[in-house]
């Protein structure tokens, strides 16, 4: 009822906001205004309400994909009360309006009818809810002797209490029909039971607490078991004391702290510490007090050697010959021990981690590091040590409630000597001193800039995290980074040689292979950042520099439009993500770029004839080339191709020589990386890239491929049953279709690109089919390419071209 309400609320809304934008302005403020903040308040809080499936990926983009959005029902609920009381206004109003006797009476009797529900159901609770409390409060009153028993024995001990977990007996262990870990966690015990606030890293480990595995109560410091008389317990248990029908149990625990060994360091992210954290727990590590230092942040575990987060854990050594702690005290939330340790290992101390636990190691302060499984720990040497750990919150909290009352307090006082009056005079002088700003054209290129951004962050939002990137090659960049780096740390500014690798007998990697991947990555690890995380920024700059790119190319022959319709296609391309999330082959993805900032450049000059565009593209074709062999070899023929065109358009063989002249500059300036290549390769084996798995025939397309919707992770294989995507896009496919109609029927010079473009890509399908097989049997040096579909990243370029030519048509007369 109270929803209907709500939709006849929601209709007046839509009713009043018209009537308003109808009728003429008086001047004063409309009530239609009212109106839509209502409507259009409750709509926001139903579409946030409903979701991830409403607003896909925004919410991570925003930094909120963790938010509980069921929470947002209040929201959604104060705005509908809002629709609600403006349909029963409305009903109301309709009613006393008309000309009866009895209106009153009506009005009144549609009010009952529509609330008697709620009150109906209100009065349901509140009676059910007053039985249920009178049904606990007698049982926890017939019981309290034994509970305050209970509790006043659980108090004196020093460690943790268990009482069974919630998905085992420990749900059906109540008084009532309250769990009796509420009732510890009422009286402040610590417990191994069930938190009702599961944020902390370590609590989703918890309900794999091995009850019959005395390991787990030393590790979890469980000194303590309370259970029902009826319950079994393990044997190494031994009672302590009973109470009515509850029995007390001592446990094996030892404390807050222990003497462990810490052999290897494992890097984590939020998404998979808890499954390291699993492993180490059912293993045989705890047992053998051998623990996992967790690297969450980089910075941690220099010196210990590193497993990966997916690699078995070696088998442990024992570490009980380590040490041992003694005269542990506590004060209020201030723990003190002595450890004395007859060789270098850490002190773990169980409880969870956080940064602002600090750490006192006689006397001198020192930062503690996580331990597995999520708990805390310092690095020892050998001899006796007396060691502090305290919790001190830092002073941000304070300092911002300080804040917020000097901000209220100034925004009093300013309003009461007319200050808000003069803010508000500052900000309309500051719009418009930016509005004329604009209209001037400084910034014009802001909106573009972040427009950019916006259109490329949902491609690269996989990417802003430190953790590696999932695909066939992405365990073979971090070594050659490390490699590429001592290079450039020792003077080697051209790396040629890697020296580490090949099983420490050195290789020619950076000869083969172009550098600038490595390079841009370069740069991030020269700021500090990971391998891991310097490569995804560097991909990140891939992408949004391919998104520029590619507009100013489409924006030059389709207009403005055009611009944004050919960055879209391109960085949305499918093969686009199949080289960045499939095979993380980022040599290759590294060219997308400057296939459009080439065929910019060169396009650029053919209109304006403006040299610093020739510099440009062969600048572009440069990068080309220092990115990947591959894919200039297979970016040459476009190229070409586009040169003809804009000088046979031009009638000019004046500039067809000025523009291979610029490709030739563009050789020229990567002639450091392919012409040592086609000098030494003699002197490697080269035959490798065309023998078995590697051969071109194994990795032809079929022609359904290009259409089919399927997507996988796998590898290619010979015939169709590959195992990744090697489509062209459906979107794309349609507005292809659609622009060659379009074009086929308008007499206009910019048919040309259209045409162009539609052909290259038409001829490098063709290419990769099993029917152009006998062209890469004769033409030998396509051979080396190895895989048949990498010619999908150059006519990703050619169908983004002719999807831009829409923009033109949906803008006739921009250029």
């Amino acid at each position: 009822m109270l929803s209907l309400l709500a939709l006849l609320g929601a209709v007046v809304c839509v009713v009043r906001i018209r009537r308003g934008a109808l009728e003429p302005s008086t001047g004063a403020e409309s009530p239609s205004a009212a109106y839509a903040f209502a409507l259009f308040g409750a709509l926001l809080w139903l579409l946030m309400f409903c979701g991830r499936p409403t607003w896909g990926v925004l919410f991570t983009m925003l930094g909120a994909g963790n938010v509980h959005l069921h929470r947002l029902i209040g929201g959604l609920h104060t705005f509908g009360f809002f629709l609600m009381g403006i349909g029963l206004g409305s009903v109301w109003f309709w009613c006393v309006n008309k000309r009866f006797r009895g209106r009153y009476v009506l009005a009144t009797l549609i009010g009952v009818a529509v609330l008697f529900p709620v009150f109906r159901e209100r009065r349901i609770y509140l009676q059910k809810n007053a039985e249920w409390s009178q049904s606990n409060l007698a049982a926890l009153s017939s019981q309290e002797e034994h509970i305050d028993a209970a509790v006043s024995s659980l108090k004196t001990g020093s460690g943790r209490t268990y009482s069974g977990l919630a998905a085992t007996w420990g749900n059906q262990f109540r008084v009532g029909s309250v769990p009796f870990h509420g009732i510890l966690s009422v009286h402040h015990i610590p417990a191994l039971s069930f938190l009702y606030h599961a944020m902390a890293q370590t609590s989703d480990l918890m309900v794999w607490f091995d009850e019959l595995n005395p390991a787990h109560y030393r590790l979890f410091n469980v000194s303590a078991v309370v259970a029902p008389s009826t319950q079994s317990v393990p044997p190494f248990l031994h009672e302590r004391s009973s109470t009515g029908d509850f029995r007390l149990y001592g446990a094996p625990a030892n404390g807050y702290f222990d003497v462990v060994r810490v052999p290897y360091a494992v890097s984590v992210f939020a998404d998979d510490v808890y499954d390291v954290n699993l492993a180490w727990l059912k293993s045989d590590w705890p047992s053998r007090l051998n623990h996992l230092l967790l690297d969450a942040d980089g910075r941690t575990g220099a010196g210990l050697p590193r497993l990966l987060d997916t690699q078995s854990l070696p088998e442990a050594g024992g570490a009980f010959d380590l040490g041992f702690v003694s005269d542990e005290k506590r004060d209020g939330e201030i723990y003190e021990v002595a450890a004395e340790l007859q060789q270098s290992g850490y002190l773990l101390f169980k409880m969870t981690y956080h940064p602002a636990w600090r750490a006192i190691v006689d006397g001198s302060p020192q930062s503690p590091v996580m331990l597995t499984p999520g708990f805390m720990g310092v690095a020892l040497g050998p001899g006796r040590h007396l060691v502090r750990f305290q919790y001190q919150p830092g002073p941000l909290k304070a300092l911002l409630i300080i804040l917020a009352l000097l901000i209220v307090f100034g925004a009093a006082v300013a309003e009461r000597h007319g200050g808000l009056d003069w803010i508000d005079f500052a900000i309309n002088r500051a719009g418009r001193s930016i509005r004329e700003t604009l209209d001037r054209g400084r910034l014009a290129w802001m909106p573009a800039g972040f427009g950019l951004l916006a259109l490329s962050l949902p491609v690269c939002i996989p990417l802003l995290t430190s953790r590696l990137v999932s695909g066939h090659d992405a365990f073979s960049y971090a070594p050659r980074l490390v490699e590429f780096h001592e290079n450039i740390h020792n003077g080697v500014l051209l790396p040629r040689w890697a020296p580490d690798l090949g099983n420490g007998g050195g290789q020619p990697l950076f000869l083969f292979n172009p550098p600038l991947i490595c390079y841009l990555a370069e740069i991030w690890y020269l700021l500090g950042c990971q391998t891991t995380t310097a490569y995804n920024l560097a991909c990140v700059v891939i992408i949004v520099a391919s998104a520029v790119f590619m507009r100013l190319l489409g924006q030059l022959y389709f207009g403005r439009a055009g611009g944004w319709l050919a960055a879209a296609a391109y960085i949305y391309s499918p093969y686009f993500h199949v080289d960045l999330y499939v095979r993380q082959a980022l040599a290759e993805f590294a060219a997308f770029p400057f296939y459009p900032l080439t065929l910019y450049g060169f396009g650029r000059f053919a209109r304006d004839r403006d040299r610093r565009f020739l510099l440009l593209g062969a600048i572009g074709l440069a990068c080309v080339f220092l990115a990947h062999n591959a894919a200039a070899l297979l970016f040459a023929p476009i190229l070409s191709a586009f040169i003809l065109y804009n000088a046979w358009s031009g009638r000019s063989l004046k500039l067809m020589l000025q523009l291979f002249g610029g490709a030739v500059l563009g050789l020229a300036l990567s002639a450091f990386v392919w012409l040592p290549i086609l000098m030494e390769m003699k002197d490697v084996h080269i035959d490798r890239f065309i023998e078995g798995y590697l051969n071109y025939s194994n990795h032809m397309v079929y022609v359904q491929q290009f259409f089919s919707t399927t997507w996988g992770f796998g590898l290619s294989w010979p015939g169709y049953g590959d195992g990744m995507s090697f489509s062209l896009g459906w979107p794309h496919v349609l507005m292809l279709v659609a622009a060659v109609a379009i074009w086929r029927k308008q007499q206009s010079e910019r048919r040309g690109p259209v045409y162009l473009f539609t052909l290259l890509a038409a001829a490098y399908c063709f290419l990769m089919t099993p029917a152009a097989l006998w062209l890469w049997e004769r033409v030998s040096i396509l051979q080396p390419v190895e895989f048949p579909w990498r010619m999908l990243g150059p006519v990703a370029v050619c169908v983004a071209m002719v999807v831009a030519s829409l923009g033109n048509r949906m803008t006739r007369g921009t250029g």
